[in-house]
């Protein structure tokens, strides 16, 4: 009989047994180091909705994301969200016009983009 404070662990009957291996995870994408957006698509329609993932933001509750056409300046604003103080989530944009767009991310209510996904709306 154990004593208190003891373990006490018993091994299956390994005869006339047999042992499968386990199955091996499939390789996972690797998470992004720094700050990433991501699309689940590289092109939408005028009329569609574009949902962007973020993720590894500073959490700021003024951490943004803004949808501006790809030849505007870093500095240019655009239509933009806030990420509501979250590292990582969703935000969704109603489409716009047709073009070439990126979403960028900023933190803290600045003005130097940390992360970029170009987009097209046809």
């Amino acid at each position: 009989m154990p004593s208190v404070g003891m373990q006490v662990t018993t091994m299956p009957s390994t005869v006339n047994s047999t042992v499968t291996p386990a199955a091996t995870p499939a390789a996972a994408e690797p998470s992004p180091s720094g700050p990433y957006l991501r699309t689940a698509k590289s092109t939408y329609q005028t009329s569609e909705e574009i949902e962007v993932e973020f993720g590894n933001f500073q959490g700021s509750s003024f951490d943004w994301i803004a949808l501006v056409e790809k030849e505007k300046p870093d500095d240019t604003w655009g239509t933009y969200k806030y990420t509501s103080g979250k590292t990582s989530g969703k935000v969704a944009f109603s489409s716009a016009w047709a073009g070439t767009y990126e979403l960028r991310g900023f933190f803290n209510n600045g003005k130097e983009v940390k992360a970029r996904v170009t987009i097209t709306i046809e």
